[in-house]
């Protein structure tokens, strides 16, 4: 509202006529004021404000008062619509500040962001790198050491055969009879059949010390590859991988080239690098073999998977074992086997070796017949048989027939050890438990078939090596 002043008493007759006009526009007036009120409430600011006080000039006696003048006064200012305007101005200040904030922060984490991809490239370029660089070092260091073992003869082989699939749980295997812990072996498998009619898998078992105590490496036919420890019972898979190199269809071949030193060991496939194995789980001395069947459903019954230039390289002294004839229990139906005769080289040495082996599985197949017939077998002489069989040595350094004949005769070995395997730990655990149980027909009637099969290798070969001495 407008401010107010004392009225001066001499004005009463002005004041008077003020107060009839109001009366006469008074309803009204407060009609409009309560008017403008109702919406808004508050005291209403009026847009032009006239001092109520009117100055009059003392004239003299009998004049007429001059005319009121009004003073216009200055408007108080809104108070509430300049807070409004300025708090708006703030706001949008402040909006625009936001906004520039904002925008700086998406540049800057936009920068962040391409500094950290450009970072992330290089690091993964650099670690890609290095990775390559380390590959091509293994490749380099396994290289060199296939290199320095093959300047000079293989321990075994090259040997050349095929291993027939009898889907029964059990692996084919034929070992070299080289018991070492660093070597290189090598190897090239033919494929039986194309993968649309079954699975398959090769490989080699290393550091055979018993059986199923031995590492093994297995490349299956759908393309993936593993390296397991056996031991009895238990498996426990060590490493495992893919091979895109693998050759499936029927009759082809493949490759396989192992190296092994110490904890570490490599393997190539069809001459490509393929991973680096940590061989810790066991490095003592043990036998080395190409096997199939190392995963059950691979084999199909009536197939064969043939391999040849099976050798075995090491730079370990290798001894060359005379074979041992073990003296039988009292009343036991074997023959023992007698020394072999005096050697003058090493073909006489092999067939020597391949005689003995040939008297010791034909008196297993002997000592089955008797057992079928009594009802009764000798464990004891079980075991020594199969033991020397399974331990009869292994030759290098061959020519001419003797390379056939040796093939034959670790073949042979094979057969017979894979066939009489489960005969001979039944006798061993019956040994053990101090008597009682029994032999399954499965584990005799195998046996006795595998002493069929090695002989009908094995004879032959005695001949062929004979008639060539």
């Amino acid at each position: 509202a407008a401010p107010t002043k004392e009225r001066p008493r001499m004005l009463v007759p002005a004041i008077a006529g003020i107060v009839i006009l109001l009366l006469c526009c008074g309803l009204s007036a407060v009609g409009v004021w309560q008017l403008g009120l109702l919406p808004f409430g508050g005291t209403p600011t009026p847009i032009a404000v006239i001092d109520a006080t009117a100055t009059t000039e003392t004239g003299p006696a009998g004049e007429t008062p001059s005319a009121a003048t009004a003073t216009p006064v200055e408007q108080p200012e809104n108070t509430a619509a300049t807070e409004a305007a300025a708090t708006a101005n703030a706001l949008a200040t402040e909006e625009a500040g936001s906004a520039d904030a904002t925008a700086s922060a998406r540049d800057a984490a936009a920068t962040a962001q391409a500094n950290a991809d450009s970072a992330t490239r290089e690091a993964i370029a650099a670690a890609t790198a290095d990775a390559e660089a380390n590959t091509q070092e293994l490749i380099a260091a396994a290289n060199q050491k296939v290199s320095d073992a093959k300047a000079a003869p293989p321990a075994y082989g090259p040997d050349a055969g095929s291993l027939v699939h009898i889907e029964d749980g059990f692996i084919e295997s034929i070992y070299t009879g080289v018991n070492v812990v660093d070597f290189v072996a090598e190897a090239t498998f033919y494929t039986p059949y194309s993968r649309l009619e079954g699975s398959w898998d090769f490989g080699f078992m290393f550091r055979e010390s018993d059986v199923n105590e031995q590492l093994r490496l297995a490349i299956e036919s759908n393309r993936a590859w593993s390296l397991g420890n056996r031991s009895g019972e238990d498996f426990e898979l060590i490493a495992e991988g893919e091979v895109d190199n693998l050759e499936t269809a029927a009759d082809s071949t493949n490759t396989l080239l192992l190296v092994a030193t110490g904890d570490v060991g490599y393997f190539f496939l069809n001459g490509e690098f393929i991973a680096q194995l940590d061989l810790s789980a066991r490095t003592t001395p043990g036998d080395v073999g190409v096997a199939i069947g190392l995963y059950e459903g691979d084999e199909k019954d009536g197939s064969e998977t043939r391999y040849d230039g099976f050798a075995l390289w090491t730079s370990e002294e290798v001894a060359v074992a005379t074979p041992t004839t073990a003296a039988p229990p009292a009343g036991a139906t074997t023959v023992p086997a007698p020394p072999p005769p005096p050697a003058t080289n090493v073909n006489d040495d092999l067939l020597a070796s391949m005689k003995s082996v040939r008297r010791d599985i034909t008196n297993m197949g002997g000592m089955i017949d008797n057992a079928v017939n009594t009802g009764y077998v000798n464990c004891q002489n079980v075991i020594d048989t199969y033991v020397r069989v399974r331990d009869a040595p292994s030759y290098s350094n061959l020519s001419g027939v003797a390379v056939s004949a040796h093939t034959d005769y670790r073949s042979a070995i094979n057969t017979f050890t894979n066939g009489a395997r489960d005969m001979y730990q039944n006798c061993v655990d019956f040994i053990a438990s101090g008597g009682g149980g029994s032999i399954p027909f499965q584990q005799w009637g195998r046996a006795r078939q595998s002493v069929d099969q090695a002989l009908a290798v094995l004879n032959p070969a005695i001949e062929r090596l004979e008639n060539s001495m």
